[in-house]
């Protein structure tokens, strides 16, 4: 819950609404879907208003939905899109060092990333795994994952829609009902997407190569089980009823994350 709390004060998602109008699961569909809603309940709570359509029950549906639309795309057994997609799901910090790297430090551009992450590996292969082809055929971990980038390019699509909608909005052309349905779907579609990814981002699992269980030295005991990846993703949540209905009374004002501060704040 605490995570979830975090999310709505200091959410990009939320942000994002604020300021364009001025190797696995992590949740559940159920957890994505209400991290999603008090996403919108929060960024309504702001000082920009949210667009009309964004406030219909339907609409606030369709975006908590699409927050779960990675998830399915990782479910197809097709390499290009296992190789794009898969990394952007998490960021394994701990792994970072092995680059010289770390995440105050991080190169603002993804090609940035995956470029000093190429470098530090042609320099001494002998230090980074060889990839596996049976299992890891989409090379998925050739970094340590790429869920910052997700976030801030998703945002930047996301600015990118809402800027066109004002434009059209302003032109009030009948001939452009099409567009300005379309520029609106869009806005559904990258809503949800980020919303995914932040979500991730609060997912601790998904900032650990521990993310299945501790691996390596185990001085500690702490739980090895394949399973517990999934059992914070979905039982956690179920155990203590985090879903929306018992969670939106919460629900406070999305802080607004100043322009151009947006790689901080992620």
């Amino acid at each position: 819950m605490k995570r979830l709390r975090t999310f709505i004060t200091r959410t990009v998602f939320a942000g994002a609404l604020l300021s364009t109008a001025g190797s696995t699961q992590a949740w559940d569909a159920v957890g994505h879907r209400t991290i999603t809603l008090l996403a919108l309940d929060a960024a309504g709570k702001g000082d920009v208003a949210l667009p009309g359509f964004l406030k219909d029950e339907q609409v606030r549906a369709r975006i908590a939905s699409q927050s779960c639309e990675p998830d399915r795309w990782r479910s197809t057994n097709n390499v290009w899109l296992t190789n794009i997609s898969s990394p952007d799901h998490y960021i394994d910090l701990d792994e970072l060092a092995n680059y010289s790297l770390s995440l105050s430090g991080l190169p603002k551009l993804r090609t940035d990333y995956i470029a000093e992450i190429a470098v530090a590996r042609d320099a001494a292969p002998e230090k980074y795994p060889a990839i596996d082809e049976a299992k890891d055929p989409g090379h998925t971990r050739m970094t340590p994952g790429t869920l910052p980038y997700a976030i801030l390019e998703n945002f930047a699509k996301l600015q990118a829609s809402f800027k066109t909608l004002r434009i059209l909005e302003s032109l009030k052309d009948p001939a452009r009902a099409n567009e300005l349905e379309q520029e609106r779907a869009n806005i559904v579609y990258s809503m949800g997407i980020l919303s995914h990814f932040v979500g991730d981002g609060a997912q601790p699992l998904h900032t650990t190569i521990h993310h299945h269980g501790w691996v390596g030295d185990n001085p500690e005991h702490f739980n090895t089980r394949y399973s517990f990846h999934a059992e914070i993703d979905g039982a956690v949540i179920t155990h203590h009823g985090l879903d929306y209905p018992t969670m939106s009374h919460s629900s406070r004002a999305a802080e607004k994350i100043e322009s151009g501060k947006e790689f901080e704040a992620v």
